[in-house]
C-alpha cells in the first residue's frame, strides 16, 4: 500500500483538526446553553443562543428531569357587537381527542398547553405586548384559540375573544405534602382580525 504524500498527510491532519475543534465550539456552546447561569453564559448569551437555536435546542422532557406539576383548563369566550358568548374549553377538545386513542399525536396534545406556558412565561399577561416577541406569543396563543374555537363549531364573526386559563396542580405522592389549590386567570379581551 503506498503512503499518502506529504500534501496529502498535511491536508487529513488539518481537516482532523478542524473537526476536533469544531466538536469542541459545538459541545462547549452546548455546555453553556444548558449549564446554570454564570459569567460566560451571561456575557455571550446572545451568541450562543444564536448558535443553538433551532437546531441545537436541548430539551430534555424524555428523562423527565422536572415533570410538569399542574394541567391547564383553558376556557375561551367571544364577544361580538357587545354580546358575549358562554366559556368554551378548549382544553376538553384536546383531551377528547387523545382519550381512547392509542397514538395520540404529540403536537394536537401539547400545542394549547405548550402556547400558554410559551405566553405566560415571557409575554405580559395583562397588559399590551412591550415587544414584539411578547406580542408574537400573543398572537400565537389567540391564533390556536381561534383554530380551536372553529373545530369546535364557533361560528366565525366575533371580533373579540378572552381566555380564561384554571392552573390544576397535579397531587403530590402520599406523604410529599398538600396538594395546592386551583387557580384561574382571566387575560383580557384580545381583537380579533376579521376573517
Amino acid at each position: 500500500m503506498q503512503s499518502l504524500s506529504r500534501g496529502r498527510r498535511y491536508a487529513l491532519a488539518c481537516a482532523a483538526v478542524g473537526a476536533a475543534l469544531a466538536a469542541v465550539l459545538h459541545l462547549t456552546a452546548v455546555f453553556f446553553a444548558v449549564a446554570p447561569a454564570n459569567a460566560v453564559s451571561d456575557e455571550y448569551r446572545t451568541e450562543i443562543d444564536g448558535y443553538i437555536y433551532p437546531w441545537f435546542e436541548q430539551h430534555w422532557a424524555l428523562f423527565s428531569p422536572n415533570p410538569f406539576q399542574e394541567n391547564y383548563r383553558i376556557d375561551a369566550r367571544t364577544s361580538s357587537a357587545g354580546r358575549v358568548s358562554g366559556w368554551s374549553d378548549l382544553s376538553a377538545f384536546d383531551n377528547e381527542a387523545m382519550r381512547h386513542n392509542p397514538y395520540p399525536a404529540r403536537v394536537n396534545q401539547n400545542m394549547l398547553r405548550r402556547a400558554w406556558k410559551i405566553y405566560r412565561n415571557r409575554g405580559d399577561l395583562n397588559a399590551p405586548a412591550r415587544t414584539e416577541r411578547a406580542e408574537l406569543f400573543r398572537v400565537y396563543l389567540r391564533t390556536i384559540a381561534v383554530a380551536r374555537l372553529a373545530e369546535l363549531g364557533r361560528p366565525a364573526g366575533y371580533d373579540a375573544l378572552q381566555l380564561r386559563v384554571t392552573t390544576l396542580p397535579i397531587a403530590p405522592p402520599a406523604g410529599r405534602g398538600p396538594a395546592r389549590p386551583a387557580s384561574a386567570l382571566l387575560l383580557p379581551w384580545w381583537k380579533v382580525p376579521v376573517r
